[in-house]
């Protein structure tokens, strides 16, 4: 490791346990409801112990950062790292144990700590002495967890690997005083905290029953309170209904009755069914609006005609007293409505119907409407009347529709309730008949002054069982320690007087007669062992002279096979080095080999199913394109047609895709400006994509220029898009960049390279190469598909959605090239194809074919009638629809089924031949011989070759090959263009 980095080490590894701490925090073990005990500190206790005080306030303020996330304040932030340079001035300085350390910190900074949050008043429900006595508690804890950790070996090794020595005092009382701590005060506090939880929980249900009695008690006595009323309008209107002829006098004295009889009611009267005021108890002043037809509880009752009792309102002539109105439709003999009759109740009256539960003046009590809006509260400064409780922790409660539902409020410091306290009781409780909700909250106050007094115990007793546990270790130490000064003596003397006879040195030594049996058995076997230790060191000094001698004879012959070992060495090593050269080279070659016979042996079976496939779609083709001119647009069959010519098309694709890997596919090749040919694919490719997915191009400033076939290339670019597009099909960005390649960087790029034998930086060292790189955020590929990812007829697409040629044609035509690819990919995330094509690689700027040979000149004839072509085929039915295509467009039509037949017509038939199209592999007699014999009896007759081979070099006559060769399948139109070129009168001075 670097000398260098050294130093700075410890403060990585503080740094790290920092962080580490600072998320365990956010794993929070609750003892109460607003105290929680969190372990993050451990590893700055730890830090502080094991490497010294400047990591441990590093980690240490780390740490506790946290506290500002999980409380809201970071008020304890400067007392924990206080602590921390505390502690480490006692343990590293003072040598004092990092537990008595912490005790003595909190001695002083606990009551600074109580006083500092009384005086800032954060906390409610008096929560400074407990949350106190809860920082004390947690960090004793995580002190006394982080020295017993340090006491572990693995934990030293593990540190000593990182070349940070650990301060640890290993000592017997030392490792005593830790023994006796953590077996004793842990458990003692998981006990303390465990009882005190389940006191207050008992406390918490003792008091939730005693508050659900009272909700429940206080919810029937509001709903009795209003149906009582109810009842009472009702009785009132039934007896109006009889008397419909009373005077006002009369309707006034009921009303009056009513009133004195329910005190609930503010205010009665009677209307008419126009709204206007006809009687009202008491009479209203004078000014006050008479007519109440614009009030709910007036047209309820006249549409329904049932009693209606209204949501709470600030009713006219009250001030700002809270009302409810309930209202009786009168009716007339026919049983049609004239009139209501309306009773105001005020809710700040329900106290005197109830005093015993709303009295309680430390509780707070809320009655709201059916729309869930506070009707009454005995404070009404905290829950104002007619506003609701959306958006309060209430509504939660309020909302729910479960009868007598207790609950246990705990009221965020930025929550809009300002409650003088944090934590309550509640129970709401929903009347059935009037659908109004009770709520009754209590402050759970006393049972949180009960939590302080059960912790401040328990600290006391931690801190007693404490000093018990360090005077048990004291003891127990001393007893083991002073035996074993003795020993501690005697190997001094020994060490300093080494001369001196043992049985001296042990009689001035005092006999330790208090020690253990183990001990004294220590020493006995010490004794007897420093005897025999001065008995080996007497022969010693006898045979030092011949040792040395010995060691001088040895040393020259170590240095002698030293010399002799370190030539053998260096020349295994360069024998070792040549045949791993070797052998790799073998193994690439052996690749190259296999390589070249699974492409030879696909080329021929490839070319074998092209020739057959392209005669089948030949007669498909063929028919298609004379049923195309038979018919027009408006058929009902040319749609059928149209779709027979799309599917013909597409299978002259794949077998296109298939002769690629012929051994002898003709291709043309010529200087290629790469981005023009990127620039067209991608204006292809914007077609195809669509909406979901953006395209991205960005291509440098260079203008790079390759040799190759420009088709093949652009179809290079189109297949890795479309593949690219479809790893995405929930959309994403594709993209395409180029640059130069980097020749250093390049070589220890990520991914596979393709083919596996391009050697790096050698095949920099000889060629500049060119990037292209597409990029998707698709689903990536897996390392076993990337290991078969240019294997023909591999592909990872539903059936019907891929052939698996695309990228095997796109890895043939860069390799072609002279180039390679590199693949990039992760699954899930996307991947990257990195395409490397030679740069500036030409053939003197002119284009060239697989074939470099003259053309062939062919004279023309002059016709004057029907032109006559002899077609010659082996296969009936492309012979048959060639030759109707042929008679479709005028010409008169031979047939043949092999060389030796045409021949024979042409020598027995007398009537003249114009054209000769022949098939290239025939049996008997293949095409260009029978060409060749044809030119001696009439060189002027031209021919044209048709083939769905790719093989023409194996018919050894390459030479008839040049403009006149035309591949299968084609169409009706293309052969008879063809056909037409070669019979112009143009075409017999060469012209092609």
């Amino acid at each position: 490791m670097n000398e260098r980095l050294k130093p700075a080490i410890p403060w990585m590894f503080a740094t790290v346990a920092g962080i580490a701490g600072f998320f365990i925090n956010g794993f929070r073990f609750p003892i109460s409801d607003d105290l929680e005990l969190v372990f993050g500190s451990i590893l700055s206790f730890f830090v502080l112990l094991a490497i010294g005080t400047g990591p441990g306030i590093l980690a240490a303020t780390l740490v506790c950062l946290r506290t500002f996330f999980l409380w809201d304040h970071a008020f304890a932030i400067p007392f924990l790292i206080a602590e921390a340079a505390v502690v480490g001035f006692l343990t590293h300085r003072r040598e004092f144990p990092g537990t008595i350390g912490v005790v003595i910190y909190w001695a002083v900074a606990g009551p600074v700590m109580y006083f500092f949050f009384v005086s800032r008043k954060f906390f409610p429900d008096s929560l400074e002495l407990a949350i106190t006595l809860k920082f004390i508690t947690n960090n004793l804890l995580c002190v006394i967890i982080a020295d017993a950790i340090l006491a572990i070996g693995l934990v030293r090794s593990g540190l000593n690997r990182l070349t940070i020595e650990p301060r640890y005092n290993a000592s017997i009382r030392y490792n005593l005083s830790r023994a006796f701590l953590f077996i004793t005060i842990l458990p003692i506090c998981v006990l303390a905290i465990w009882s005190g939880q389940s006191n207050i929980e008992r406390q918490k249900q003792s008091a939730l029953s005693e508050l659900k009695s009272n909700g429940v008690s206080l919810s029937h006595s509001v709903g009795d309170h209003l149906d009582e009323h109810k009842r009472a309008i009702e009785a009132l209107a039934d007896y109006l209904n009889q008397a419909p002829n009373a005077s006002n006098e009369e309707l006034k004295e009921w009303l009056t009755r009513t009133r004195n009889r329910y005190q609930g009611f503010a205010t009665m009267l009677v209307a008419d069914q126009a709204g206007n005021l006809t009687v009202t108890s008491p009479e209203i002043e004078a000014g006050v609006q008479r007519t109440i037809n614009d009030r709910e509880y007036y047209r309820i009752p006249l549409t329904t005609k049932k009693t209606y009792i209204s949501d709470t309102f600030q009713g006219r002539g009250f001030g700002n007293q809270i009302i409810i109105a309930i209202s009786a439709p009168l009716l007339d003999a026919k049983g049609q409505v004239r009139g209501i009759v309306e009773g105001s109740v005020m809710l700040s009256r329900f106290p005197e119907f109830s005093p015993a539960s709303l009295g309680n003046s430390n509780q707070f009590v809320i009655v709201t409407d059916q729309r869930d809006q506070i009707a009454f509260s005995n404070r009404a400064e905290i829950f104002p009347l007619l506003t609701g409780l959306s958006g309060t922790p209430l509504w939660t409660y309020l909302k729910e529709n479960r009868p007598e539902n207790t609950f246990y409020l705990t009221v965020p410091f930025s929550s809009p309730l300002r409650l003088p306290d944090r934590h309550y009781l509640g129970v709401a409780v929903r009347d059935d008949r009037t659908r109004w909700t009770t709520v009754i909250l209590r402050s759970s106050l006393t049972t949180q002054a009960a939590l302080n007094l059960h912790y401040f115990q328990m600290l006391g007793w931690m801190l007693g069982f404490m000093v018990i546990a360090s005077f048990l270790a004291q003891f127990v130490a001393n007893t083991v320690i002073a035996p074993l000064k003795f020993l501690t003596e005697a190997t001094k003397e020994l060490s300093h007087s080494p001369e001196a006879p043992v049985g001296v040195i042990f009689s001035r030594l005092t006999d330790p007669i208090e020690a253990p049996a183990e001990i004294r058995q220590l020493i006995n076997v010490f004794t007897n062992m420093a005897k025999r230790l001065e008995s080996t060191f007497n022969r010693l000094q006898q045979t030092n002279i011949e040792r040395e001698i010995a060691n001088q004879n040895l040393q020259m012959a170590k240095e002698n096979l030293d010399r002799q070992v370190r030539e053998r060495t260096a020349q295994l090593a360069r024998t070792i080095e040549e045949l791993k050269k070797s052998k790799a080279d073998a193994e690439r070659n052996q690749e190259q080999l296999r390589q070249s016979q699974k492409m030879e042996a696909l080329g021929q079976l490839a070319g074998g199913i092209a020739h057959n496939f392209n005669n089948l779609l030949a007669v498909i083709m063929g028919y298609n394109s004379l049923e195309l001119t038979r018919i027009g647009p408006d058929s009902p069959s040319f749609k059928s047609a149209k779709a027979i010519r799309r599917a013909s098309e597409r299978g002259r694709d794949l077998v296109r895709h298939l002769l690629s890997f012929s051994r002898s596919n003709e291709t043309t090749m010529e200087n290629v400006s790469l981005h023009e040919s990127i620039q067209t694919t991608v204006t292809m490719v914007e077609k195809l994509i669509g909406e979901h997915i953006s395209l991205q191009v960005s291509l440098s400033d260079l203008k790079p220029t390759i040799f190759a076939n420009l088709q093949e290339i652009e179809q290079v670019f189109l297949n890795l898009m479309l593949n690219a597009r479809d790893a995405m099909p929930e959309g994403g960005t594709l993209t395409i960049r180029t640059g130069e390649a980097i020749q250093v960087e390049e070589r220890d790029a990520p991914g596979k390279i393709y083919p596996n034998s391009i050697q790096f930086p050698e095949i920099f060292a000889v060629q500049r190469f060119y990037r292209i790189s597409i990029e998707d955020q698709g689903m990536g590929m897996s390392p076993d598909i990337l290991e078969k990812l240019f294997e023909p007829f591999f592909t990872t697409k539903e059936q019907g959605r891929g052939t698996g040629l695309g990228l095997a044609t796109a890895f043939g035509t860069v390799t072609k090239a002279g180039g390679f690819l590199r693949v990039e990919s992760t699954p899930g995330k996307g991947s990257v194809f990195h395409v490397y094509l030679p740069w500036g690689l030409t053939n003197e700027g002119k284009p060239y074919s697989g074939d470099i040979r003259p053309s062939r000149q062919f004279t023309a004839i002059k016709l004057e009638q029907s032109p006559i072509v002899l077609v010659v085929e082996d296969e009936s039915e492309v012979l048959e629809v060639t030759c109707e295509i042929l008679r479709a467009h005028g010409f008169v039509t031979l047939a043949a089924r092999d060389g030796e037949e045409a021949l024979t017509q042409i020598r027995n038939n007398g009537t003249r031949i114009d054209f000769v199209l022949s098939d290239v592999r025939m049996p008997k007699m293949n095409g260009p011989k029978m060409a060749s014999e044809l030119q001696k009896l009439y060189p002027e007759t031209p021919i044209l070759f048709m083939s769905g081979y790719n093989e023409l070099a194996d018919t050894g006559q390459i030479h008839f090959f040049d403009n006149n060769l035309i591949r299968k399948p084609f169409e009706g139109p293309q052969l008879i263009k063809k056909i037409q070129e070669m019979l112009k009168p143009e075409a017999a001075n060469g012209s092609h």
